[in-house]
């Protein structure tokens, strides 16, 4: 007569705790993964719609607009007798045309615990009262042109380099343009190339 092996209750309750535990952890996983699904599916619907179309939503264009317009908040000085426009913090000014008398910038000015030089972003009003009509021209909207003072540094370096000028004072002017390439049509004749033979221009006071 073969002697029952005596199993201890404490082994019976471990073996019941493993295995509602894998229960349990299967059914997290499965829900998990379903809602990654629903999302990776959702996120899905959202690229092809908005891929297909090339359109964003009236709320977001607004803000970007709004963004923009509180960054370049300063339009140039214009002195219609003496056919000049003046960016004061810069202290220079620029031959009066219907480009310059629009022109909307944005002046940083020199910080040296950051080593960065005064610089300026140069946008036209015409780019900044208009709504960007997709995501692609959401660049052609942040800056157009600019310029740095003294030094080749900052956030304009980021753009294209257009070259220099010293100015009669005898501070010199880093040139900048923004050169992406999908923003040509959406510039117009008031482009970036425009604002730099302006700048070219300038005289300092």
């Amino acid at each position: 007569m073969k002697k029952l092996k005596f199993q201890h209750p404490t082994n019976k309750v471990l073996i019941f705790l493993v295995v509602m535990l894998i229960g349990l952890l299967t059914a997290v996983i499965w829900d998990f993964g379903q809602k990654i699904d629903i999302l990776w599916r959702q996120n899905i619907i959202s690229a092809n719609f908005y891929s297909s179309t090339g359109a964003t939503t009236i709320d977001i264009k607004v803000y970007i607009q709004n963004a923009e317009k509180g960054l370049y908040s300063d339009q140039t000085v214009v002195d219609p007798i003496g056919e000049r426009v003046y960016i004061p913090e810069a202290r220079i000014y620029l031959p009066l045309t219907d480009l310059s008398r629009n022109l909307l910038y944005n002046y940083e000015a020199a910080d040296s615990t950051q080593n960065t030089p005064a610089q300026v972003s140069i946008n036209t009003s015409f780019n900044i009262n208009r709504l960007v009509n997709t995501f692609a021209d959401v660049p052609c909207a942040e800056r157009m042109a600019g310029f740095s003072i003294n030094k080749k540094d900052g956030e304009l370096v980021g753009n294209h380099f257009s070259g220099s000028m010293v100015l009669q004072d005898g501070r010199t002017l880093y040139l900048f343009t923004n050169v992406t390439d999908s923003c040509a049509n959406y510039w117009g004749p008031d482009n970036p190339d425009a604002i730099v033979n302006l700048l070219k221009q300038a005289q300092s006071y």
